[in-house]
């Protein structure tokens, strides 16, 4: 079988314009459909169209005739951002001394209630630990590997992905009888994996979920990772192609800004994108961390949510841990999901929402401190 890393990595993004989206779907029976998209022909590694993102991604930009008029015809020709460790994940893990806090009890959710019944978050990560007793039955409405082997199965050190999810989602009655800890309890969850175990990933996996997500049905989108951007740089490709994806099919899609040097770094992409919501972290004092990274001339924060020791699953990484154990997320790696969690408890509660008035809606819940500095608070502290 052909590695996920083999069927979906590609050199080059071409950018069409709308009519060759228009004439390239009037092809449609010419085209081999995949699960994001059409191949451009019977092999795993044919070039890929994907109408959602109005782009066709290829391996080489050479080929057959159909791919040269492509390629003539492009409005720009793209390479993978960056491909490299992530370093959104850094420090997710250790605990600072302190309290341990639960996300929905922050918030101010009721433990007890339903929250988010009917409505589908995709986590685009590294995985999520299957084994897990917290995710099973019916919790994780699908997934797909865009990376590595095949298997969603989160391999990561710092359990990142199994943390993410755990924050938007995980049930209201854990497995333990222990306190819960998901935002949305009841939603289900879509599972990307788009970062590698060694933390490596590309903005071409990121935004090919995206456009897988939103072919199932996805309602929220909730990304815990982050390609660098230079302070007052404009936002990268993938953060534009987000904000259109959102635009056009009224998606919420929130992202932590980033954890880094707020002197030095921007609010990493696609957190940067316009239609993106930029999630800041607090520490346990109520106060926005010194790494969560600030507004800048081009890009803000939206608002900011608990980022410190908040309590998630974590993988079986050590056969002797009891099954089903928990650790501690840090960081705006922990806050994007809290973001996520509650908007998707809000899509419930008025199901017509769209992005547009679940963004305006948790701009409604936030609460800013006195005094407080706009370009690190955003909007101010989400609570429900």
């Amino acid at each position: 079988m052909t590695e996920a890393a083999e069927r979906w990595r590609f050199g080059y993004r071409l950018s069409l314009a709308p009519r060759q989206v228009a004439d390239l779907l009037t092809r449609r029976t010419q085209l081999v459909e995949d699960q994001i998209g059409f191949r451009l022909g019977r092999s795993d590694g044919a070039p890929l169209f994907v109408p959602a993102l109005g782009a066709v991604f290829v391996g080489e930009v050479g080929g057959g005739q159909l791919l040269r008029q492509i390629r003539r015809r492009a409005l720009r020709v793209d390479r993978p951002e960056s491909v490299g460790h992530m370093a959104q994940s850094q420090d997710c893990v250790p605990p600072d001394p302190g309290p341990r806090v639960l996300a929905p009890q922050a918030l101010g959710l009721k433990p007890d209630v339903p929250a988010g019944a009917g409505v589908c978050v995709a986590v685009l990560d590294s995985g999520v630990d299957l084994g897990h007793p917290d995710f099973g039955g019916d919790r994780i409405a699908g997934s797909i590997a865009l990376v590595g082997s095949g298997s969603v199965q989160d391999g990561s050190a710092d359990s990142h992905g199994t943390a993410s999810a755990g924050i938007v989602a995980g049930p209201r009655q854990p497995f333990d009888g222990g306190c819960r800890y998901g935002v949305a309890a009841d939603a289900r969850l879509l599972i990307a994996k788009v970062i590698e175990d060694n933390g490596r990933s590309d903005s071409f996996a990121v935004e090919l979920a995206c456009a897988w997500a939103l072919a199932q049905g996805a309602d929220i989108i909730s990304l815990s990772l982050g390609f660098d951007r230079a302070r007052d740089a404009p936002p990268s490709v993938l953060s534009r192609s987000l904000s259109r994806l959102s635009r056009r099919q009224r998606l919420l899609i929130v992202a932590a800004a980033g954890n880094g040097d707020r002197q030095r770094d921007g609010i990493k992409n696609p957190a940067a994108g316009s239609r993106v919501l930029a999630i800041g972290a607090l520490d346990l004092a109520g106060r926005v961390r010194q790494d969560s990274l600030r507004s800048d001339a081009r890009v803000d924060v939206f608002c900011v949510a608990p980022g410190a020791n908040v309590v998630c699953p974590r993988r079986e990484a050590n056969p002797r841990m009891p099954v089903g154990s928990r650790h501690f997320f840090n960081g705006t790696s922990a806050a994007a999901p809290v973001v996520a969690g509650l908007a998707a408890v809000i899509r419930a509660e008025q199901p017509g929402c769209c992005a547009d008035m679940l963004a305006a809606e948790l701009a409604r819940r936030c609460r800013l401190p006195p005094a407080a500095d706009r370009a690190a608070y955003g909007h101010g502290v989400v609570s429900a």
